[in-house]
């Protein structure tokens, strides 16, 4: 018996070092064709490097961000036809929140005012300045409404996009 848990425990510890290192490897291989289709662009924000990568008309009529839910890891590739219709008048913003995307983890607790908070000062350093169109996908959405509550001056409008609902609690 306790050559079989041992065998078990070794097999266990042998598939996690196995999926850990295709994770990483996969992780790296990814953001290298990331980067080589210009998605990738790093800018600090708050202590980490943040991804805002930006498309559609240089300062264009209106500034739309792009927020992405859950699990949206790629939301600018996602949204590629939708980025073609509206980036023909607007300039297109897509910031990566801390630890999603191929933005840098931060040690930060990401709350919705710390996320709102970061993406500002990532935008900011990446050239782009308010008032934005907010783009919320999904979970997004929140950080959308966040963002209007803290800085209503900096919101011209939001967009939600297969929006959630928000608990009756809240």
């Amino acid at each position: 018996l306790r050559n079989s848990v041992i065998a078990v425990v070794g097999a266990l510890v042998l598939i996690i070092a196995g999926l850990h290192t295709y994770s990483v490897i996969s992780y790296r291989n990814d953001r290298k064709e990331y980067e080589k289709a210009g998605y990738l662009n790093l800018v600090e924000s708050n202590g980490f490097k943040m991804n805002v990568y930006h498309t559609g008309k240089e300062n264009g009529k209106h500034t739309i961000v792009g927020l992405a839910g859950f699990p949206s890891f790629a939301f600018p590739v996602e949204t590629t036809k939708l980025n073609e219709l509206l980036g023909k008048e607007n300039t297109i913003v897509y910031p990566d929140r801390a630890g999603y995307g191929f933005s840098d983890d931060s040690l930060k607790k990401q709350t919705l005012r710390q996320v709102v908070e970061d993406y500002r000062t990532g935008l900011k350093n990446a050239g782009f300045e308010a008032p934005y169109v907010l783009m919320g996908h999904s979970y997004g959405g929140y950080y959308a409404m966040m963002w209007e509550e803290m800085y209503p001056e900096e919101v011209e409008s939001i967009i939600f996009l297969s929006g959630t609902t928000i608990p009756q609690n809240e």
